[in-house]
């Protein structure tokens, strides 16, 4: 028995070995080796907080792609300097976060992870880009636009401009100053436009978008004006510039002359250029006061013409003068040869940068318009020269001289072809209209010839001399006589029969006007405005001295600045 309790417990304690051998074996094999070191490494967020970056209204969270990080600012932040927060995964970031940065570039960040592998990150950042496009002024300054005499603003509205300049101010070249809140517009600020029509401004904004203004320029709305002058030489030879309301009549202002006005006007920029004795005058329509004055040797009998911001004016001391019209200042004078007799009357003409002027030296005249050097000149077969102006029309030059109606090629002055008259005062200027040439004679006959070949169309009989020049408008041809008592004829112009008369009070020397179905002439003590198609008397207005009388022919300027000219003047469309 107690060899089996021994035997049992020998064979426990065997047990027992062999359980702390197992467990301590199986305690070995099952340890772990050390964790690996992480690879994570990634921006987690990025944001630009307003409590770093002062100059921001609020936080800006980048949007984060892969490897990319996009940061979007308001329009105008300063990206120079910057403070990101960044989140990341991963032991380190390259530039260190919350590090002030210049993201006018790309910023490029490396993030290390535990096993010191890497990753890139690429940041940019941009504003975005306004999409404001408004145009902030609109300004036409005198120092751009001298004939203005003071700076006019437009009124700005959603999407239009509206301008009112002075009255008479010409629309087709006005240069504007313009402020815009945007990148561009288009027309340019100073680019000289036409105003005439309404002009379309377009201002593109940074975000590529565009917004269209029209921008539209009128004159002052009042009523058309006649601008006249008169002569009285019963009292000192002194004489008036009127300027009559074309509805009414009514006097809106007179300018006393200290000599006579025999030179008709002309008007440009809301100016009023005449010849006064042996001055080419300026005068201010606004003002009411000569805005300069350049004297000549001899006297101004010829109307001036304005071309291009140049005054031409005919003298009877034999020069042909150029001068500026803003201020008068000398350009040059071309010198014609000595005169014969009687007035230098012929006004210059310009076409295509050439003057042209009938002289009483014999001879027409072509001159170059900027320089007053020679072209060409061509007798005119007769020593007593020309008072008739020149027409040009399609590069033929029409004139009247003694006995003749000649046509002649612009270009150089070679006869094309000539009517025989038979009347020595060849004064009157030709009207074309239509392929037909006008003009008046000193044997009382007013001639319709074909602008082509010369022939007669037809010829009406006023039985006195007509010096003046005929106007045309809507197919009927207006023309006074020179005589005591003159009528002022109506006539078909196709077919040359009479429409009506009208029996004057005075010497028809000047052309008359027409405008808007008025007949614009002046009568010896008052001034009157005629039915186109009757004849019959509209309105009158009374000088103050009834020997008063208009030699010079009238001007007509419309509520829009339109300038309606007489058939003398050289600045007639």
């Amino acid at each position: 028995m107690f060899e089996r309790i021994h035997r049992n417990l020998l064979l426990l304690f065997t047990m027992l070995i062999g359980l702390v051998f197992v467990t301590a074996c199986s305690k070995t094999s099952t340890d772990s080796p050390p964790p690996l070191p992480s690879s994570s490494k990634s921006i987690i967020s990025f944001i630009c907080y307003k409590t770093d970056n002062t100059f921001l209204a609020n936080d800006i969270i980048g949007i984060i792609d892969n490897d990319t990080i996009r940061l979007l600012f308001p329009n105008g932040t300063p990206l120079n300097n910057i403070i990101p927060t960044i989140v990341i995964s991963g032991v380190s970031i390259n530039p260190i976060n919350r590090s002030s940065q210049n993201f006018t570039g790309v910023i490029h960040y490396t993030i290390t992870a535990q096993d010191q592998t890497t990753k890139n990150y690429f940041v940019s950042a941009k504003t975005l880009q306004s999409d404001t496009k408004d145009i902030t002024s609109f300004v036409f300054k005198t120092a751009n636009n001298p004939s203005l005499t003071a700076d006019i603003n437009g009124t700005i509205f959603a999407d239009s401009i509206a301008v009112t300049v002075p009255f008479g101010t010409n629309l087709s070249n006005l240069i504007p100053t313009i402020t815009i809140n945007g990148i561009n517009i288009s027309p340019a600020s100073l680019i000289p436009q036409n105003f005439n029509n309404t002009v379309l401004y377009t201002v593109t904004a940074q975000n590529g978008s565009s917004k269209i203004y029209k921008v539209s320029v009128a004159t002052e709305n009042i009523d058309a004006t006649v601008y006249v002058g008169s002569v009285h030489t019963v009292q000192g030879n002194t004489g008036y510039i009127y300027a009559l309301n074309a509805t009414t009549g009514t006097l809106k202002w007179k300018y006393i002359l200290s000599n006579n006005q025999i030179s008709s006007i002309e008007f440009s920029n809301g100016v009023i250029f005449t010849g006064m004795l042996n001055k080419i005058t300026a005068i201010d329509t606004i003002t009411k006061n000569i805005k300069w004055q350049y004297t000549t040797g001899g006297s101004i009998h010829s109307t001036p013409t304005i071309s291009n911001g140049i005054v031409y004016a005919n003298s009877d001391d034999g020069y042909l003068y150029a001068v500026n019209a803003v201020n008068g200042n000398f350009i040059w004078k071309y010198q014609q040869g000595p005169i014969s007799s009687g007035g230098n009357y012929s006004s210059p003409t310009v076409s295509n940068g050439v003057v042209y002027i009938g002289s009483m030296d014999g001879y027409i005249h072509a001159v170059n318009a900027a320089t007053g050097v020679i072209i060409w000149k061509r007798i005119t077969l007769n020593t007593q020269g020309t008072q008739s102006s020149p027409s040009v029309v399609n590069n033929v030059l029409y004139i009247g001289i003694p006995f003749s109606l000649f046509a002649l090629n612009a270009t150089d002055g070679s006869i094309k072809w000539s009517y025989n008259t038979n009347s020595f005062d060849m004064a009157s200027c030709p009207t074309v209209v239509n392929g037909t040439v006008y003009i008046g004679s000193s044997s009382g006959k007013i001639f319709a010839i074909n602008a082509d070949n010369g022939t007669l169309k037809w010829s009406y009989s006023t039985g006195i001399d007509v010096h003046a020049s005929p106007i045309i408008k809507d197919g009927i041809l207006y023309v006074g006589q020179y005589a005591v008592n003159g009528k002022l004829y109506a006539i078909d112009a196709v077919t040359g029969t009479l429409r009506w008369i009208y029996q004057g009070n005075d010497l028809y020397f000047g052309s008359p006007v027409v405008f808007n179905g008025n007949v614009y002439i002046g009568d010896r003590g008052k001034y009157i405005s005629l039915d186109a198609i009757s004849g019959n008397i509209k309105w009158q207005f009374t000088t103050t001295n009834p020997q008063e009388n208009f030699i010079s022919s009238p001007t007509v300027v419309d509520v829009i600045g339109n300038v309606h000219y007489s058939s003398v003047s050289g600045s007639k469309d």
